[in-house]
């Protein structure tokens, strides 16, 4: 599964900059979706034209904030701080890539912003109900 993710989805992978998470985002995606589903999540991620509120797109954002923090060189205090709040460790990225997914599964097109509440839960990738897959079906 892993070789299959990194193997057919490597603009999604170059877009999220981590092959653990991706690969991993890929493997709970499928097992809870299945490949159609799957493609589709992955196709999505490196688009660069998605509309403003579509959860690909604030992940897309954050992404590139995390990005140029990356090489960024701040010269203050308030810099360094805010470079370092910008930049992203590869469990951050899974957990926003995991949140843009379940809003695009849910159809939720006006996502400002990606980043949990403190009180949120790590986000994970919900199995459809049994219902849904019948649809599918």
């Amino acid at each position: 599964m892993v070789h299959l993710v990194l193997d057919l989805y490597r603009p999604a992978v170059q877009r999220l900059g981590d092959k653990a998470a991706t690969a991993f985002l890929g493997w709970k995606i499928r097992e809870a979706y299945g490949s159609g589903v799957l493609e589709d999540f992955m196709l999505l991620l490196p688009q660069p034209d998605l509309p403003i509120g579509h959860p690909v797109a604030a992940l897309q954002q954050r992404l590139d904030r995390h990005e140029a923090a990356k090489v960024a060189n701040p010269k203050t205090k308030e810099q360094r701080k805010k470079v370092a709040d910008d930049k992203l460790n590869d469990l951050k990225i899974l957990a926003l890539a995991m949140r843009a997914f379940n809003f695009w599964r849910a159809g939720q097109l006006n996502v400002r912003r990606l980043d949990p509440r403190m009180d949120d839960p790590f986000p994970r990738i919900d199995r459809p109900e049994d219902s849904e897959l019948d649809r599918a079906a």
